[in-house]
């Protein structure tokens, strides 16, 4: 799939919800889904600045606040979402953090910290807004090539990429034989 071609897989585009939309990649698709007429919430520690960047208003753009690295954020945005009743079509896992360390310099904040935002995030707001999703939504896991070679010097980073990889892979077999289409399990 494209990652950029949503809409070739939905006649009209509906309700897609992000992590890590202030930056980078982000960014990017943030605007592209609101530019195809998506309406995005975005997950954020920063929405102001999410509000700021996001320039396109074809499709309807929300930003709250959420910090990825405190668990107990995260549960009350997903029970929000949930609240809203309304099909998600998109769930897009874009947040990450890296905190480059030898690894006789690891330090238990960051280990934690990038574990949490890297990994366990995303795979506990995967499950816990599976009951959201449309029939013919995509999961997509934004990763980097350090899922599949490691990093010299990010070896924290590395394995959480290693096992959020492991993650996609797991749930696109798990709903092989349905509708929901998981992307980012695949080497590119």
């Amino acid at each position: 799939m494209n990652f950029f071609s949503f809409k070739k897989r939905a006649s009209i585009p509906s309700f897609a919800v992000m992590t890590g939309g202030t930056g980078g990649i982000g960014c990017e698709v943030a605007e592209i889904l609101l530019e195809q007429g998506w309406d995005v919430l975005l997950l954020t520690r920063r929405p102001g600045k999410a509000e700021e960047q996001v320039s396109s208003r074809k499709g309807r753009f929300e930003a709250i606040f959420c910090d990825l690295a405190q668990p107990v954020d995260l549960e009350t945005v997903s029970a929000a979402v949930l609240q809203r009743k309304k099909p998600i079509g998109l769930l897009i896992h874009c947040a990450g953090k890296i905190q480059p360390e030898s690894a006789g310099n690891i330090t238990r904040v960051s280990l934690e910290e990038q574990t949490t935002i890297n990994l366990t995030s995303p795979i506990l707001m995967t499950s816990q807004l599976l009951p959201a999703l449309s029939p013919k939504a995509h999961i997509v896991f934004v990763n980097s090539i350090a899922g599949v070679m490691p990093l010299q010097g990010s070896s924290v980073y590395s394995a959480t990429k290693f096992g959020l990889r492991g993650f996609a892979r797991s749930l696109a077999l798990e709903f092989k034989p349905k509708t929901i289409q998981v992307e980012g399990s695949k080497n590119r």
